[in-house]
C-alpha cells in the first residue's frame, strides 16, 4: 500500500508544474495568431525591433509591394527583411531575444546560385517565418555595394497603421520582378500582374530611377525582361553576362533544388564538396513546413525524409540540366 501510494504521488504533477503548464496554454491561447492577423503585425514587429536596435534593415516584398500600388492586398506567409551584411548577426540576435528561433542558419550555401536568405526564423506563437536576407537574388554586384544603394533609396511605408522602413517604389518593383523571374524562363501570373500594376502607377521619373538601379546593382540582365516590358531600353555588355552567370544558370534549370546543389558543387573547389553535400542533405523543418505550421513533429521528420528522397531521385536529371545550361551560357 505505501508503495502504491508513492507511485501515485510520483505520477501527479506538482502545483508549480501545473501552473507552468496552464500559463503556457493561456499564453498560446491569448497570443496565438492566425495567418491573416500575423502577416501585417509581424512585419511591424520586425521593422520596429530592428530599427530600435539601430540595425540598418529594410522590409521588402509582401505588403510593401501592395503599399506601393504594385500588387493587390493579399496574405503574406512570411516576413522578408534585407539587412546590412555586417549586421546580420545582430539582427538575428535581436529577433532571438524576442523569442524567435533559428531554423535555417546564416551562411548557408542555399544561396549557391543567385543568393538566398541569410537565415530563417520561426516562433511557436506566430504561424509564419522571418527570412533575414543579406543579399537578394538578381542583384549581382557586391552585397555591400547593393545594400548601400538600396539603403540610400529607403522610404517609410505604413503597415497596419505603423510606419516601418522599406524602399522606394522603383526599388520595390525591381525586387518584386527579380522574385517573380528568379526560377522561371517563362513569365508567370505574378510577373504579369506586377508589370500591369507598374505600368499603371510608375511615373517617367520612377522608370528612369528603376533603369539606373538595375545598372548600379548589377541587375541589368536579370531585370532585362521587366525593363523591356515597361518600355525601357536595355543595353547589355559582356560584363553583364559574366556577372549574371549564376542567375542565368538558375533560370535555365527552373530553380530545381537538386540542380541548385549540383551547380554549387561544380562552381566550388573540391575541398568544399563534402560540406556542400552535407548542407544539401540537411533539410530543415523550415524547408517542409506549410504556412500555417500545422504539422506534427513526426510529420515534419517524414517531410524532411521525403524531400531528401525526391532530391536524390532527381539528381541524374539535375546534372544533365546544369551541364546543358552552363554550356549554353558561356
Amino acid at each position: 500500500m505505501p508503495s502504491h501510494s508513492r507511485s501515485r504521488q510520483r505520477s501527479v504533477p506538482s502545483p508549480t508544474r501545473r501552473r507552468r503548464t496552464r500559463l503556457t496554454e493561456v499564453t498560446e491561447q491569448a497570443l496565438g495568431l492566425q495567418p491573416a492577423e500575423a502577416g501585417l503585425l509581424a512585419h511591424v514587429l520586425v521593422g520596429r525591433a530592428l530599427q530600435s536596435a539601430e540595425v540598418d534593415a529594410v522590409i521588402i516584398k509582401g505588403p510593401t509591394l501592395a503599399s506601393r500600388g504594385l500588387r493587390a492586398e493579399r496574405l503574406s506567409h512570411d516576413v522578408d527583411v534585407l539587412v546590412r551584411p555586417r549586421q546580420v548577426s545582430t539582427a538575428l540576435q535581436v529577433m532571438q531575444d524576442l523569442g524567435w528561433e533559428l531554423e535555417a542558419p546564416a551562411g548557408s550555401r542555399r544561396r549557391s546560385i543567385s543568393g538566398h536568405v541569410g537565415a530563417t526564423l520561426g516562433h511557436r506563437l506566430w504561424p509564419l517565418q522571418i527570412d533575414v536576407h543579406e543579399s537578394f537574388p538578381g542583384f549581382c554586384f557586391d552585397n555591400d555595394v547593393v545594400f548601400d544603394e538600396l539603403w540610400h533609396r529607403r522610404e517609410a511605408v505604413v503597415i497596419a497603421g505603423v510606419e516601418v522602413v522599406s524602399v522606394d517604389r522603383p526599388t520595390s518593383a525591381a525586387i518584386g520582378a527579380l522574385h517573380a523571374l528568379r526560377d522561371i524562363a517563362v513569365q508567370g501570373p505574378a510577373y504579369s500582374d506586377l508589370v500591369s500594376h507598374a505600368r499603371h502607377v510608375m511615373s517617367a521619373e520612377e522608370l528612369e530611377q528603376l533603369s539606373t538601379l538595375a545598372r548600379v546593382t548589377g541587375a541589368q540582365l536579370p531585370l532585362a525582361p521587366f525593363l523591356r516590358d515597361l518600355g525601357l531600353p536595355v543595353h547589355l555588355t559582356g560584363e553583364d553576362h559574366e556577372i549574371s552567370r549564376a542567375w542565368r544558370v538558375r533560370q535555365a534549370v527552373g530553380g530545381r533544388r537538386s540542380a541548385t546543389w549540383v551547380y554549387a558543387l561544380l562552381d566550388a573547389p573540391p575541398r568544399s564538396w563534402l560540406s556542400i553535400v552535407g548542407e544539401a542533405l540537411a533539410v530543415t523543418p523550415a524547408d517542409v513546413r506549410t504556412p500555417d505550421g500545422s504539422e506534427s513533429p513526426r510529420g515534419l521528420r517524414l517531410g524532411q525524409l521525403r524531400r531528401i528522397g525526391r532530391g536524390l531521385l532527381a539528381l541524374p536529371m539535375a546534372v544533365w540540366a546544369v551541364a546543358r545550361a552552363m554550356k549554353r551560357r558561356r
